[in-house]
């Protein structure tokens, strides 16, 4: 990811990131989840993991919200949903010149027990 990605989704780095699960610290990229004016969640991703059970940990108190939804612009003539932050902001910096948005619908998002009802969400968040 470039740095001008970085900026743009505010994410950031911490060198020494408590893992309470591993009792260590741990390096991580801290990614915000942010509606259109604030930080709802942080979620960090550990640099260091060697398996996918503890990749992640994330603060507690954060409100789950689509993620990337704060980057899409008013158009959103193209959509792409994806199952991680990191899909999400890679494509973005792939895609965006092409005018295409992401966000990420991962296997938590909205409770929702299949992909159907997940669409189904996003498009009656077009009407909101």
């Amino acid at each position: 990811l470039t740095p001008e990605t970085w900026r743009a989704w505010g994410l950031g780095y911490d060198p020494a990131r408590w893992d309470s699960a591993q009792k260590r610290k741990r390096p991580a990229v801290v990614m915000p989840w942010v509606n259109e004016t604030h930080v709802m969640a942080v979620k960090y991703r550990f640099t260091d993991s060697t398996s996918k059970a503890d990749r992640f940990t994330q603060k507690g108190g954060g409100q789950q919200i689509v993620f990337g939804l704060q980057m899409a612009g008013e158009h959103r003539s193209t959509l792409w949903l994806t199952e991680g932050e990191l899909n999400a902001i890679s494509l973005w910096q792939a895609l965006r010149a092409a005018g295409a948005e992401t966000i990420v619908m991962g296997s938590l998002a909205f409770g929702a027990a299949d992909l159907g009802s997940r669409i189904g969400w996003v498009h009656g968040m077009a009407g909101a």
